[in-house]
């Protein structure tokens, strides 16, 4: 009967890196005393190694972290010593220069046996989304801009008919003036 538990336990977490492998999910550990991140082969993937590592050092994990999201990112670190999670989003930079967007997300576990601080948790690489977002950011941006151009250019070609009728009244020299001015500011605008 143990044996039958243990196989089916060690299937389970076999089942379960499968499943986060397929899902394009890294998984990781953090252990807070050594500075050293056990990871999966799909973290390092997302990091662009060509091999597995199996084992980070912290410092290592850091210098892939953007320049941008460094700091921020150390601090979480920190700070999820103390809350028990992490959730954040940043850039990294891969081993072969690319720069990719990433969601991390842990928990705090603290190992009752050894009594060590552990941190452990999922890595996704989110570029494709976030590239999907700014290109829907831009589309909405454009038909933002269509719309007011809409909005501008009908109250402008009002003001223009009725220039167009003031230039054919009897008008003073300095009004004449003043009607050119005014349609040559709409002609810019338009």
């Amino acid at each position: 009967m143990e044996q039958e538990s243990a196989l089916l336990a060690n299937a389970d977490m076999s089942t379960f890196a499968y499943a986060l492998d397929t899902a394009g999910v890294g998984f990781w550990e953090l252990d807070y005393a050594s500075g050293c991140v056990v990871t999966s082969w799909q973290h390092d993937r997302i990091f662009g190694c060509e091999q597995p590592c199996g084992v980070w050092q912290l410092s290592d994990w850091h210098d892939h972290i953007g320049k941008d999201d460094r700091d921020d990112f150390v601090i979480q670190l920190a700070v999820a010593k103390l809350i028990g999670t992490l959730a954040t989003e940043c850039r990294i930079k891969r081993k072969d220069g690319a720069l990719r967007w990433v969601a991390i997300t842990a928990a705090l576990r603290i190992d009752a046996a050894s009594r060590r601080h552990l941190l452990a948790g999922v890595i996704v690489d989110i570029t494709d989304s976030r590239r999907r977002e700014s290109r829907d950011g831009d589309f909405a941006d454009a038909i933002f801009i269509t719309q007011m151009n809409r909005e501008i250019r009908t109250p402008l070609h009002a003001i223009q008919g009725f220039n167009f009728l003031l230039h054919k009244s009897r008008l003073t020299p300095g009004q004449h003036e003043y009607v050119s001015k005014i349609d040559t500011a709409a002609q810019m605008l338009l």
